[in-house]
């Protein structure tokens, strides 16, 4: 007598595929961790393919190389904090008020994800190019801001910019020492940054 014929076994369903920008977003996550856990050299396009469990030449339809990943991280960032910001600001907020919430929001985030900031900004050398375009895009944008509020001259903004900039470090090592409360740094810093553009109204044009 012969045996009954087994059972097809059926196939298991194919896992959905993700959308683009959620497999771009996870791209995103896996190379945070890997800043975080290893520092910026140890991120690249083969561990981070590893990280979420597909072929590494899946990545490269999203980045086409370890460069653009960085830089589209490093914006991400930027784009988050820019986002909380405006979501705080009103429609033409003066220059006191725009300060605050701007250090304000950046102090935070850097208490919630300080050690891939961190790494993000101070270890500049393995990606110089990025890390400085980013700089001289806040620089921009602060000086512009300077000049609809104060009327500063082209130059004199700029270089107030860059005071701005510089404390904001400043800022950033008071709270990681824990010198003062945050609502104590925002104080300071928005109280120095309004004098300063008072200040640099103030002051004659260079002939």
């Amino acid at each position: 007598m012969s045996k009954p014929m087994a059972a097809k076994r059926e196939k298991a369903p194919a896992k959905p595929r993700l959308p683009a920008t959620e497999r771009r977003a996870k791209f995103l996550e896996a190379a945070a961790e890997i800043v975080v856990q290893q520092g910026l050299p140890a991120v690249t396009m083969e561990e981070v393919a590893a990280r979420t469990g597909v072929n590494k030449r899946l990545g490269y339809r999203y980045f086409t190389n370890r460069e653009e990943l960085l830089h589209a991280l490093l914006n991400q960032e930027m784009e988050e904090a820019g986002s909380r910001a405006r979501a705080v600001l009103p429609a033409n907020p003066d220059l006191r008020l725009r300060v605050n919430v701007n250090i304000r929001v950046w102090l935070e985030l850097v208490r919630e994800r300080g050690p891939l900031l961190s790494r993000l900004f101070s270890d500049e050398a393995v990606f110089p190019d990025i890390a400085r375009e980013v700089h001289e895009r806040s620089i921009k944008d602060w000086a512009g801001v300077l000049r609809d509020s104060h009327g500063l001259p082209k130059a004199r903004a700029e270089v107030l910019a860059r005071v701005f900039l510089a404390a904001l470090r400043g800022a950033v090592e008071a709270l990681s020492s824990k010198v003062a409360t945050l609502d104590e740094i925002v104080s300071i810093y928005t109280a120095v940054a309004v004098a300063g553009a008072d200040a640099a109204a103030k002051l004659k044009r260079a002939r």
